[in-house]
């Protein structure tokens, strides 16, 4: 693949308050994506902090998190900084084989990783991932291909094996190719099968699923392969279904499990 020139734009509002507006150009995206990025009330006084990515599901936005729990009291309360990228509606956070506008996974690692690097003073060794739905497995994706970057992931209802979805005939066909003829493709792009990418390492993954969830079994089949692999997860699964509800509730054990790492 040729090197993809970048092209940044950057807009910082409120650089003195608890959060600010990123807008990153590159030509590996449909077009800018905005970010928030909420931090601490107390301020950086020379402290370097962890960070959290969250990542939204499908038709949802940057603003998507920000507008379901109160990001603020959590930077505050696990002392984090917070970062929310756009993911495009529907981009389920990879590279498409398909659509070369459509390289989140390639922009995330070149482009907003980096430039959130050197614009916060984020603790490099403890940074964390996490989503829901296709943010779920947009989270174990990025993280399971580049586990480098990352201490630890996170999934809250995730789609874990594409092959679940209920838009493999729509929004992921148009990403990865029409299923019926793609189906090893779709396999090749679901978290479930780069489990492997850890096997033997110290890596913790943290994941849950609501028993009324129509992602249930494919988190189970997930948490299956985990045992198999003997990868150290750890798994919940609560009454609950694919709503906000559930997630406002179950983010909160994402952000304390991160804390106890970040804390070792």
């Amino acid at each position: 693949m040729k090197p993809v020139s970048v092209l940044y734009l950057l807009f910082c509002f409120g650089l003195l308050n608890a959060q600010e507006q990123l807008v990153l150009k590159s030509e590996l995206i449909p077009g800018n994506d905005t970010i928030w990025v909420i931090k601490p009330d107390s301020g950086y006084q020379g402290e370097i902090y962890p960070a959290v990515y969250l990542l939204h599901g499908v038709g949802g936005k940057y603003s998507s998190w920000y507008d379901l729990v109160n990001l603020r009291d959590y930077a505050n309360k696990y002392h984090f900084i917070i970062i929310c990228p756009d993911g495009f509606n529907d981009s389920y956070y990879l590279d498409s084989p398909v659509d070369r506008h459509s390289q989140f996974e390639s922009f995330f690692v070149k482009v907003l990783y980096p430039k959130i690097l050197d614009l916060y003073p984020v603790d490099e060794s403890k940074v964390f991932i996490t989503g829901l739905s296709m943010g779920g497995s947009g989270a174990m994706y990025l993280f399971l291909r580049h586990n480098d970057l990352f201490l630890s992931a996170g999934s809250t209802s995730g789609l874990m094996d594409l092959n679940y979805s209920s838009n493999k005939y729509s929004s992921l066909s148009r990403l990865l190719g029409a299923y019926e003829k793609n189906k090893e493709v779709f396999n090749r792009f679901s978290p479930v099968n780069l489990l492997e990418n850890i096997k033997g390492s110290n890596k913790q993954i943290f994941f849950d699923c609501g028993t009324d969830d129509y992602l249930y079994e494919c988190n189970n089949a997930f948490r299956n392969r985990c045992d198999e692999l003997e990868i150290k997860a750890t798994y919940i699964s609560q009454p609950g279904s694919h709503q906000q509800e559930y997630w406002k509730k179950s983010i909160r054990c994402h952000f304390k499990f991160f804390k106890d790492l970040a804390e070792k």
